[in-house]
């Protein structure tokens, strides 16, 4: 995907710092996808007048699921934990860009989180993010969307494991998909993805640590888990962008949405 938005910033810190943290942001992975948990802020989000009309709507969504999302992810972290606070910040920042770029809102993420602030301006959370909104490029975003699809079914994989009847069909689906997706990320490791692809051999790492030589595991047949080097296709697919941010794990065919939404 291309993107014709031009916005006037630089990165100003590791965005893919918050991959450190990862488990904590999975479960956001479904926000404001289906009921009216995020109206409540629809009061505080009515874009209309304030950005061109075609787009207002579209913002005004935007708004309503991001503020849902900061209230839950900065209420939740620890006061005084610069790590921590520096995590949320770049997750946001990669979530609201992935909003920007998927529904074509036209608008830089500074000037979305200025017009919040305009909006609401008691709001005692929005300042927090002023110095961690800046314009991720479209190719970025996409690649660090696949690679929380990598870790989604990493996380899959273990609940697997752990679980008291671990299943082991399900378990190599999601494993041959991370083969898949993995093999599309690892071929853009140039020059210009250095910094992600030091993210990606983490992931290769704890992969690889997978451990199926366990009792609980002595009932499957083959337990040999699937190289990411290897070089045999799959039948497993890349998770495709999603319009509302729903983080997909795809096992075969079927998309089901992962994540449970945040309370």
């Amino acid at each position: 995907m291309m993107s014709t938005l031009s916005c006037d910033d630089t990165p100003t810190g590791d965005m893919y710092i918050f991959y450190k943290h990862i488990d904590k942001y999975l479960k956001y992975g479904k926000i404001c996808t289906s009921g009216n948990k995020c109206d409540r802020y629809k009061d505080k989000c009515g874009f209309k007048g304030i950005t061109p009309d075609e787009k207002a709507h579209i913002h005004t969504n935007i708004c309503k699921r991001f503020k849902y999302l900061i209230y839950n992810i900065l209420n939740e972290a620890p006061e005084h934990n610069p790590s921590i606070e520096k995590a949320d910040g770049e997750y946001l920042n990669y979530w609201l860009n992935h909003e920007i770029h998927m529904q074509k809102a036209n608008i830089c993420p500074k000037d979305l989180l200025q017009h919040m602030r305009t909006l609401d301006p008691h709001d005692k959370l929005l300042p927090k993010l002023r110095n961690y909104m800046y314009y991720i490029e479209d190719d970025d975003v996409n690649n660090m969307y696949l690679l929380y699809h990598l870790y989604n079914n990493y996380k899959e994989m273990n609940d697997i494991i752990k679980s008291e009847i671990p299943n082991k069909e399900t378990f190599m689906k999601y494993a041959k998909n991370c083969v898949n997706i993995y093999k599309s990320l690892d071929i853009q490791c140039n020059g210009k993805h250095k910094d992600f692809c030091k993210h990606l051999n983490t992931f290769k790492k704890k992969y690889d640590e997978i451990d199926l030589n366990i009792d609980k595991l002595n009932v499957w047949v083959n337990r040999t888990l699937p190289s990411l080097n290897n070089n045999e296709p799959t039948k497993a697919e890349i998770p495709k962008p999603s319009l509302t941010n729903g983080e997909h794990s795809e096992i075969g065919s079927n998309h089901s949405t992962q994540g449970s939404e945040a309370s």
